[in-house]
C-alpha cells in the first residue's frame, strides 16, 4: 500500500538561503548529533520552538546613529595598535576605555539586554 500523498502545504521543500561560517555549521552538527537529530531535523526543531525578539524600530534607529560613533573609536583604537600611542595622554586612554565600555553597555540595553547578563 502506498504512503498517503503529503499535503501541499506539509511537503518539504530544499532551502539553501542559510548562510553560515564553518565553525557555527560545526557547532551546529555537533548539537545536532547529540540530540539525536539530523541537522535539518535539529535547526527545524529549533527555529519553530525558539521566541525571537526584535528590537523596537526606535532602538534601531539609535542602533544606527551609534554607527559613526562605534567606527570612529576603532578607528583612534587602530591608530594606537599601529604605534602612535604618542598622540595621546593616560587620561586619554582611560577616556577611551570608558567610552568604549559605555558604548557596549548602550548596544545592549537598546537591544533590551542586561549589560551584567552577559
Amino acid at each position: 500500500m502506498p504512503r498517503p500523498a503529503v499535503d501541499a502545504l506539509d511537503r518539504r521543500q530544499p532551502f539553501s538561503g542559510l548562510r553560515l561560517s564553518q565553525r557555527e555549521l560545526n557547532s551546529i552538527r555537533e548539537r545536532a548529533e547529540e540530540a539525536g537529530l539530523s541537522v535539518s531535523e535539529f535547526i527545524r526543531q529549533s527555529a519553530l520552538s525558539s521566541t525571537v525578539r526584535a528590537a523596537p524600530a526606535v532602538s534601531i534607529r539609535q542602533w544606527s546613529d551609534l554607527a559613526p560613533l562605534a567606527s570612529n573609536l576603532n578607528q583612534i583604537a587602530y591608530r594606537l595598535n599601529a604605534g602612535q600611542q604618542d598622540r595621546l595622554s593616560s587620561t586619554d586612554r582611560q577616556t577611551l576605555a570608558e567610552l568604549d565600555d559605555l558604548l557596549r553597555e548602550i548596544r545592549l540595553r537598546l537591544l533590551d539586554v542586561e549589560p551584567d547578563a552577559l
